[in-house]
């Protein structure tokens, strides 16, 4: 079956504001000043998105930007070759972000804005229609369960493959009945807070176990610079991290899952998939922001891979 898209980008897309450069974390009531500043492009489903584009694939991006700064938002998207035909306006400001650095500290604050309006989109059957047009769909929100449910197994009914990454979304994450959500995507993507969250222990090994006897296909744990773990048919993987010289972490969980579907589109063997996530992941750590430092097909080529 020939596919429109070669993955499906569905979730939250904001305006990125980095403040970084503060000598200090400021206390209540004092003003600090940053040395440095810019605007970009984020969110999970832009990141991967465009992550993907980097690495050569048809991406699309289902989300919805806002009536301020919506065009400086799909025009930056545009610019790594995602489409973004089935990116809607809407009425309330667009998502935004304020991500603010210093030596010890780091904090988000962040405004939803438009993006509160997805779990109404993915209600509507037309959007499946059209998610089912790619051969690979990634969601990057914390959905609502039951509409979620219906979308996924209609997904995989039509052959798509379906991935995960909720965030940090406490709320969703520490209630178990959205274990249904994550056993039905191929894989789920959480970083090692969101996991721990969900399985209440802080042992990866342990993480896995969980995942494994509650019904999960493949669960990939982001574990930070050591690297990451993951469980797939009855068996665990793992992958140590890759040394760069960090700049910015902001977007590597992005980046990493970018990497993995990549690779999954390649039919690459589950622990290369690990690998090159890991890999696209640390990658991006190199420049500030999520997308200054995406990794590219020759990045990879260029690496020699353990056999």
């Amino acid at each position: 079956m020939n596919r429109r898209w070669e993955v499906a980008l569905f979730g939250d897309s904001f305006v990125d504001h980095v403040l970084s450069g503060f000598p200090h974390w400021p206390q209540p009531g004092e003003e600090a000043f940053a040395q440095n500043y810019f605007r970009e492009a984020g969110g999970g489903a832009v990141n991967t998105a465009c992550g993907l584009a980097r690495l050569g694939h048809k991406s699309a991006l289902f989300s919805i930007a806002g009536h301020e700064d919506g065009d400086w938002l799909i025009h930056r998207i545009q610019n790594f070759g995602v489409d973004t035909s089935e990116t809607r306006r809407g009425d309330l400001p667009t998502g935004l972000t304020v991500s603010v650095s210093a030596p010890e500290e780091r904090a988000f604050f962040t405004y939803r804005g438009v993006n509160a309006a997805l779990d109404t989109t993915l209600r509507d059957p037309s959007t499946v229609e059209r998610l089912s047009e790619a051969q690979h769909v990634h969601f990057a929100f914390a959905p609502e369960r039951e509409p979620a449910i219906a979308v996924f197994e209609k997904l995989r009914a039509a052959g798509c493959a379906v991935t995960l990454d909720t965030g940090w979304h406490e709320d969703w994450l520490r209630d178990p009945a959205n274990l249904e959500v994550i056993r039905r995507t191929d894989v789920f993507f959480p970083n090692e807070r969101e996991a721990q969250a969900i399985t209440g222990t802080k042992d990866p090994a342990g993480m896995l176990d969980f995942f494994a006897r509650h019904g999960a296909a493949c669960v990939a744990i982001k574990l930070g610079k050591t690297g990451a773990v993951m469980f797939q048919g009855g068996v665990n993987y793992e992958c140590r991290g890759f040394a760069v010289d960090a700049v910015d972490t902001t977007g590597a969980g992005d980046a990493f899952n970018s990497g993995f579907i990549h690779a999954l589109l390649d039919r690459q063997p589950p622990q290369r998939c690990l690998e090159i996530a890991c890999f696209t992941g640390a990658l991006s750590t190199r420049a500030a922001g999520a997308l200054q430092s995406l990794a590219t097909r020759e990045d990879l080529e260029a690496r020699s891979w353990p056999r």
